[in-house]
This record gives C-alpha cells, sequence and structure tokens, in this order.
C-alpha cells in the first residue's frame, strides 16, 4: 500500500512538473515571437535622455518598432498641457524622418528595404 501511495504521489508530481514546464515554454514562446522590437540605438538613447532632462513630468520614454511603424510610449506625470503635447511634436519631427527610419530598419530587420516602383 505506501509503494502504491509513492508512486501515485511522484506521478502526480510529474504530471505537475511536465505541465509547469509546457505553460512555461509556451509564454516563452509567445514572448520571443512578437513583431515589435524595442529600439535601442544611439539616437533614440539620446533623444530620450535629452527629452526627459527638459520635462521633469516624462516618467519614461520607449521606442519600438514594427516595420513600417515607429511607436513611441510615453509616460507622463499629470496632465499634458497643449505647450508640452506641442513640445514633444517639435522634438519628435527633429528626430524622425526617412534615414532614421531606414537606420531602424537596417538594425532590426537586416536591412531590407521598401521596393521603390518607379
Amino acid at each position: 500500500m505506501v509503494k502504491l501511495y509513492i508512486l501515485t504521489y511522484v506521478y502526480k508530481n510529474k504530471i505537475k512538473i511536465y505541465s509547469l514546464t509546457v505553460i512555461l515554454m509556451f509564454i516563452t514562446i509567445l514572448a520571443g515571437c512578437s513583431p515589435y522590437k524595442t529600439v535601442s540605438i544611439d539616437e533614440t538613447k539620446e533623444f530620450t535622455k535629452t527629452i526627459m532632462g527638459s520635462n521633469e513630468k516624462i516618467a519614461n520614454l520607449e521606442f519600438r518598432f514594427k516595420r513600417p511603424t515607429l511607436y513611441a510610449d510615453i509616460n507622463y506625470k499629470g496632465d499634458l498641457e497643449k505647450g508640452d503635447f506641442q513640445y514633444l511634436i517639435n522634438e519628435f519631427q527633429t528626430i524622425i524622418g526617412i534615414d532614421f527610419m531606414q537606420k531602424i530598419g537596417d538594425e532590426y530587420w537586416n536591412g531590407s528595404r521598401l521596393v521603390d516602383s518607379n
């Protein structure tokens, strides 16, 4: 009777460990297959330092890229006033451009280029 109990206990634990392993593998695969890439190039690091240094209400700024779109996630403390919003728009316009986007594409998508149809 004791042997049967021990075997049952070991078998149940193996099932739990196996189930946990499968769940963790599935979560890892989902996290690794994200189409979004966190952008961490010199230009974005410098831009983030500049923006966060100029406005103490900005808690965090992170760039994410999913070709052909660049996302900037800004964590802002308090209400966003119209002047602050316009300042952010103007600052983003200084960095965002075709060359900047292509550099990100080169870095994160192996230099793939959009085909020119002309």
